[in-house]
């Protein structure tokens, strides 16, 4: 399962986390493929990683995403505190 844009699309890695997203790294120091889920990301909440798949170029595209995140980071949304990453734990 790929995650996806509100329209439908796709998330790729031109979709970088920024306000309003939390973001999953395949590698840790925030490198590597991603899930993005947050505003404008479809699911917005995600009780279970296992039907999910790092997308982008990198390492782990394509990997599942349960139990193969080594970094998080969840940035503050525009109207609150801008360009604010948050790293996760």
């Amino acid at each position: 399962m790929v995650a996806m844009l509100e329209d439908g699309t796709p998330m790729n890695n031109t979709y970088p986390c920024t306000g309003g997203y939390t973001c999953l790294f395949y590698n840790s120091t925030f490198k590597g493929a991603t899930i993005r889920q947050g505003q404008g990301a479809k699911p917005a909440n995600i009780p279970d990683y296992a039907p999910y798949n790092f997308y982008g170029e990198g390492a782990g595209s394509g990997q599942g995403v349960k139990n193969n995140a080594a970094s998080g980071m969840s940035v503050a949304p525009v109207s609150s505190r801008p360009g604010e990453a948050r790293p996760l734990g």
